[in-house]
This record gives structure tokens, C-alpha cells and sequence, in this order.
């Protein structure tokens, strides 16, 4: 996929980090095939981290209690967008999750596909997105910061970094 591997625009990122960092949060009533009804919220952090990258962690909530969830370091590409690549998936298989903000709405992109193994089977990320007037300051960053999701991005991260400037 030509441009997500090409690193981004620094400034513009770093105008993106301060534009998008926070915690956007919807409530919506849900349902399930039984004809029963629930409240459900989609939650998405975007912590900025670095210069042209931000933590993110994106629980959506779908019909039937269906879910995706995601966390990991996005690093600002050349698409225009901040990019999760899944550290896991081989090359072939890779998980390219899209995060760019098109006017005053933060947009998801699977363009490969890849990133369905997040989510349940009625789960998705193509159509789903937050307006930025829902985002809120974190005031739970210690509690982030101390988290598993957190501490394992930060470390795929710095791992990634590290071998990135040894093949300079």
C-alpha cells in the first residue's frame, strides 16, 4: 500500500496531535436479535506520544454485543492520516488502520482489510467515525500510562524505532 510506509508531514502532525489528542466518547441504544435493547459507547483515546505519533485505543460497540478493539502506537504517514500497523500481522497480512481527521470528524480506514481480526463479525471500522466537538481533555492519563495496552505499544514502539535507526 504505496504511502503508509513513508513518514508524514512532522508539522502537520504535530498541529493534527494538538487538534485530535483526547478521549471522544458516544452513548447509543443498542440491541441484540432477542429484540432486546441496551445502552452501548464507543470510546476512542488519541494520545499524543512523540513528535508525529499517538497512542490510541478504539473500543466500538455493535448490534448482538459485537465489538472491535484496538491499541497501539499510530505514526503520522504520508497518506495524510496517522496509521496503525499491527506489529503482529506478517507483511502479507498486516493490519493498516487509517486515523485522519477530515474536517471537524476523525475517520476510520481499513483499506485491506486487515484489521476485521479486532473486531467481532458484525463489527467494523470503515464506517465509523466521532466528531471532534465530542472530544473531551483525559483526565485519566496516569491510568493510561499504567495500563498493559499502553506499556506494550510503547515498548513495540521503541523496538521499532531502534531498528529503524540501526539500518541508517
Amino acid at each position: 500500500m504505496i504511502g503508509y510506509g513513508l513518514p508524514g508531514n512532522t508539522l502537520k502532525a504535530q498541529k493534527l496531535l494538538g487538534t485530535m489528542g483526547g478521549v471522544y466518547k458516544r452513548k447509543f441504544k443498542n440491541g441484540d436479535t432477542s429484540g432486546d435493547t441496551y445502552q452501548s459507547e464507543d470510546i476512542f483515546e488519541f494520545v499524543p506520544v512523540a513528535p508525529s505519533a499517538a497512542y490510541i485505543k478504539l473500543h466500538l460497540e455493535f448490534y448482538n454485543g459485537h465489538e472491535c478493539n484496538v491499541a497501539g502506537i499510530t505514526e503520522y504517514k504520508a497518506v495524510d492520516a496517522f496509521v496503525f500497523q499491527d506489529p503482529d500481522g506478517p507483511n502479507g497480512n498486516r493490519c493498516l488502520l487509517s486515523i485522519k481527521l477530515d474536517g471537524n470528524t476523525v475517520s476510520f480506514n481499513d483499506p485491506n482489510g486487515n484489521c476485521m481480526k479486532f473486531c467481532g463479525a458484525r463489527g467494523g471500522f470503515g464506517r465509523e467515525d466521532f466528531d471532534v466537538s465530542q472530544r473531551r481533555k483525559i483526565r485519566y492519563i496516569s491510568v493510561i500510562e499504567k495500563s498493559a495496552d499502553y506499556i506494550n505499544a510503547m515498548r513495540d514502539y521503541a523496538k521499532r524505532h531502534e531498528k529503524s535507526q540501526t539500518l541508517k
